[in-house]
């Protein structure tokens, strides 16, 4: 007897479809994801470590002071890589490897996508934002976004 093992075209095309899908995610929907993620996180961390002026609950624990000791312009650029790096850990946490594969692949366009979410966001909890805005701040999510990224792409390779 002879077995008909032939697979529809229709079948065939969606499950490749399917694998297309999940290999190469939609960088919309994945910014989407990150978006969300950055929302709960920049309430967290706003919440312990002020941005640019902008608070979202006033705790005792506040780590504006412990780098203010530092001075104002180490301030600025660990709070920009604090404020970054906490979401895209948690991106790390969150998202699949092909969507972090994705985002590491666009790493520049991810932080720049994230820096516009920050400042968007931090712009509604303090509409003068831009009195205290710091290049130095900046160049922070930067490296925060950039380097988790890099970091955790690695270190997710090889778990």
């Amino acid at each position: 007897m002879k077995e008909n093992s032939q697979v529809s075209n229709d079948l065939s095309n969606k499950i490749l479809a399917d694998i297309k899908n999940k290999i190469n995610p939609d960088i919309k929907i994945i910014f989407l994801k990150l978006f969300i993620i950055h929302l709960g996180s920049a309430i967290g961390t706003l919440s312990i470590c002020p941005q640019l002026g902008a608070s979202t609950f006033k705790t005792h624990l506040n780590l504006i002071h412990h780098l203010n000791f530092f001075g104002a312009k180490y301030c600025d650029l660990t709070c920009g890589i604090f404020f970054t790096g906490v979401s895209m850990v948690i991106a790390l946490l969150i998202l699949s490897r092909d969507e972090i594969r994705v985002l590491k692949f666009n790493k520049f366009y991810t932080a720049s996508v994230l820096i516009l979410f920050s400042l968007s966001f931090l712009l509604m909890l303090n509409p003068n934002l831009f009195l205290e805005f710091s290049i130095l701040w900046l160049l922070g999510t930067m490296l925060g976004t950039i380097g988790v990224l890099e970091i955790g792409g690695r270190i997710l390779r090889f778990s």
